[in-house]
């Protein structure tokens, strides 16, 4: 699953990690007006984007932090937004891939201070997903809801 064309991401790979960072986050915060008018397909070139970018910076190895902080928080919204367009399939994959990420990530650095699964066991956390995103993008994030006939 890839949002970035090939011509943009090849230009991104020529970027610092300050810059990924930041393109990070500016895509994430673009994106709050289709957000908060649950125009779901304006959503998601921008929170796709920034999912790429922190897989990105990711596969570059960064002893950094964020990176990892990144890769959660684009992984929890972008599944946010793949369930609110009715794509569950999507929504649970992109935490299954993000979640394989961090935690490879981790164990292959054994870096004992970073936060990768940590990261990955909150992703696997769902109910504390809206509370996280909010937090960190400072936006106010649509619960995710489920037919209640499913649960039965």
């Amino acid at each position: 699953m890839q949002f970035i064309c090939p011509k943009h991401r090849s230009q991104y790979a020529s970027a610092t990690e300050n810059e990924l960072i930041n393109y990070c986050f500016h895509w994430m915060q673009e994106s709050e007006k289709h957000y908060k008018n649950r125009e779901w397909a304006k959503v998601l070139p921008y929170v796709g984007s920034a999912y790429d970018i922190a897989n990105m910076l990711m596969e570059r190895g960064s002893h950094n932090r964020l990176p990892s902080s990144l890769m959660m928080i684009s992984a929890m919204y972008l599944s946010n937004v793949f369930h609110h367009m009715g794509r569950e399939k999507d929504a649970d994959m992109v935490l299954i891939l993000a979640y394989k990420h961090l935690a490879k990530n981790k164990l292959a650095k054994q870096i004992k201070t970073d936060k990768a699964l940590d990261y990955a066991k909150q992703l696997m956390d769902e109910p504390s997903h809206r509370h996280i995103l909010q937090s960190q993008l400072n936006m106010e994030m649509h619960q995710r809801s489920y037919d209640s006939q499913l649960l039965h």
